[in-house]
């Protein structure tokens, strides 16, 4: 489990990088995007994720063809594929300015094998890239570009699928039939993304209190923070509505 939460820290500040929990339709049920540089790129939450290409002019990075819906990576995923390591364009309206992404997924199985979604990893390469166009006239300097984009590759390569079936096996461990009603109180809303001081303010509890409870629930749940506790719900629920 610590191995676990280390590897997820790990990704998690990668910067910018986002990790989208969908259900079987491909709407995203929970997401994580870090940084301000991915402002504008926040999914529809009523609409599944692989139809929403047309909306970020999704493209093949070299030929600049744009993807159909079911070429999207979170379809291919959805399809039972695992995605590893594909490059797309997409379009940033808030920067107005096209952005490269590597794309990572890994479908989610159900106890029965049925597919019932997908955890998919968006990381931006823009700046790499960026870097290797305006570089490229020199050797050494091109050779110094490709040495950081491998290493970003690198790192990346931690979110593979075997990472994936840990967080759903932990996902499936975590004890959250044993939790408190007022546990679950608070573990609801911090799932939707409050602070400490909101959630006092919703159960009339002090941020002091609030931040007792938090600390006890990211242990019972063995999650390394507030980000990790929140995809491990999103999954267990996800897993729950089709185990039953």
């Amino acid at each position: 489990m610590a191995v676990l939460a280390d590897v997820l820290d790990a990704v998690l500040e990668q910067v910018p990088s986002a990790i989208f929990v969908l259900d079987s339709s491909g709407r995203v049920i929970r997401s994580n995007l870090v940084g301000s540089p991915n402002e504008g790129l926040e999914p529809e939450r009523d609409r599944p994720l692989p139809e929403q290409v047309w909306r970020y002019r999704s493209r093949e990075p070299l030929s600049g063809r744009e993807l159909r819906p079911q070429e999207a990576p979170s379809a291919l995923a959805l399809a039972g594929q695992i995605v590893q390591c594909v490059e797309i364009l997409v379009w940033n309206p808030a920067r107005q300015e096209d952005m490269r992404l590597n794309v990572m997924g890994r479908p989610v199985f159900d106890s029965r094998g049925a597919i019932v979604g997908a955890v998919m990893v968006y990381s931006d390469l823009t700046p790499q890239r960026n870097l290797l166009r305006d570089l490229e006239a020199t050797a050494l300097a091109h050779a110094r570009v490709l040495a950081k984009l491998d290493d970003h590759r690198v790192r990346g390569s931690w979110m593979t699928h075997p990472l994936i079936d840990e967080l759903v096996e932990q996902s499936r461990a975590a004890p959250i039939d044993a939790l408190t009603p007022r546990e679950m109180e608070i573990l609801r809303l911090l799932v939707r993304g409050l602070t400490n001081r909101e959630i006092g303010k919703a159960l009339h509890l002090s941020a002091g209190t609030v931040r007792n409870y938090v600390g006890e629930l990211l242990s019972k749940l063995n999650a390394s923070g507030r980000t990790h506790a929140a995809v491990l719900v999103a999954l267990r629920a996800l897993l729950d509505a089709h185990d039953t």
